[in-house]
């Protein structure tokens, strides 16, 4: 078959295939298949999950599916934390990944992850086996910032705008209820072998979260023409 005209340069990245970037992105060569990279952000509400994720996409060559993607797309349909909401959510998470995975689409994941609940990282060992089973890789960052911080950060605009739904989450009351329910830390002790680097977002902008994320995992920025 005639090999894809390259216009800038070729190469391997990080997550294995033969690819051209050209001005129009990237083209795989034919006969090879672009392994996918899930970076999977955890964290506690309000810590900068989102926006540490947009930083990352934006200058690394990913796309970025945070949690309120999915919250937001069911509650316009269903009530937000009834039964079909929580399935429809499950459901809705679970294909994008696959999708990704399969399709070589590396993403950026955010997930609020409760280690206080036992079975609130069952979502996370399904999208995980689903990638490594298509070949990719994974990788886990967790944020970590006080909640005075996290408090003063929920109601900005930048924030809020990420989000479609405006509910109880919007208040620094709501925080500290569910900071007082939940253990949102997982201490560094995650269930998995996958490379893991913990962030304190209380002074680190987010485009120096992103750096930090990318020199700790080896990712290469983005620079098309």
């Amino acid at each position: 078959s005639t090999l894809p005209t390259v216009a800038l340069c070729m190469g391997i990245p990080p997550g294995g295939g033969f690819y051209a970037v050209c001005r129009e992105g990237a083209v795989w060569w034919p006969g090879y298949h672009r392994r996918m990279r899930l970076v999977v952000i955890i964290g506690a509400p309000a810590v900068g999950k989102a926006t540490v994720g947009r930083a990352l996409a934006e200058g690394y060559g990913f796309r970025l599916f945070h949690n309120h993607v999915s919250l937001d797309a069911v509650a316009s349909v269903f009530d937000w934390g009834t039964p079909p909401f929580r399935r429809l959510v499950g459901e809705l998470r679970w294909r994008v990944v696959e999708e990704a995975a399969g399709s070589g689409v590396d993403l950026v994941f955010t997930y609020v992850w409760s280690f206080s609940e036992p079975d609130d990282g069952a979502p996370i060992r399904r999208y995980r086996e689903a990638v490594l089973n298509a070949g990719g890789a994974v990788y886990f960052v967790e944020l970590v910032a006080p909640l005075e911080v996290r408090a003063e950060r929920n109601g900005m605009q930048s924030r809020r705008a990420m989000k479609a739904r405006s509910d109880e989450a919007s208040t620094a009351e709501w925080l500290r209820e569910v900071d007082a329910k939940h253990n949102f830390e997982s201490g560094g002790a995650l269930p998995f072998p996958d490379p893991y680097l913990r962030l304190d977002t209380t002074n680190l902008a987010p485009d120096a979260a992103a750096a930090a994320i990318a020199r700790a995992f080896g990712f290469e920025p983005v620079a098309l023409a």
